[in-house]
């Protein structure tokens, strides 16, 4: 009877500190998994401040470039329009923006080679003239043709989401070219 609880109390003692190491083990381990979370939750933080930064510098650099710069979507709809452009094509940012490329910035017997090739570019990929230095006529908000030169690159991940159109006016090149 003696040796049996010598037994039980030997095995509560045993449980009772293999309880305890458990415990500490399982709590240490709460607390390394609180810690990670917290080290996680903190890099996500700065990733996302990195990141506002990043996208204010970006428009900085839009709004402060001396040559107009056009966004548009897939479905050639303007989406962005920096001071310059508002400047060269004599319209402000709010009466372009979700309006049709074309309309606003086209002169109407050039609409459709344009309409043609970014379709093209759309359903094939090909690129005519991403990515090269054309020499084009633009439409002013006054109805009044001007010649540019610009430049295409496609934008975002699979390169047929946005475009962004770089865009110089060459009057006063002209004008002194003629003189």
């Amino acid at each position: 009877a003696e040796k049996a609880s010598f037994l039980v109390y030997l095995n509560l003692v045993l449980g009772i500190s293999f309880s305890g190491v458990v415990g500490t083990v399982c709590a240490r381990s709460l607390v390394t998994s609180g810690e990670r979370l917290r080290d996680a939750t903190e890099a996500e933080a700065l990733k996302a401040i990195a990141l506002e930064e990043s996208n204010k510098r970006f428009r900085a650099s839009i709004d402060a470039a001396l040559d107009a710069i056009v966004v548009v979507d897939r479905a050639d709809r303007i989406v962005d329009f920096n001071p310059a452009a508002e400047v060269i094509f004599g319209r402000s940012k709010s009466s372009v923006v979700d309006r049709s490329l074309p309309e606003m910035l086209i002169p109407e017997r050039l609409r459709g080679m344009h309409n043609e090739g970014f379709q093209r570019f759309l359903k094939t990929g090909e690129r005519r003239i991403i990515g090269t230095k054309i020499e084009t006529t633009a439409l002013r908000e006054d109805g009044s043709e001007f010649p540019v030169e610009m430049v295409v690159q496609p934008l975002g991940e699979s390169g047929r989401d946005q475009f962004a159109a770089y865009i110089r006016d060459l009057t006063e090149q002209r004008a002194a070219e003629e003189e």
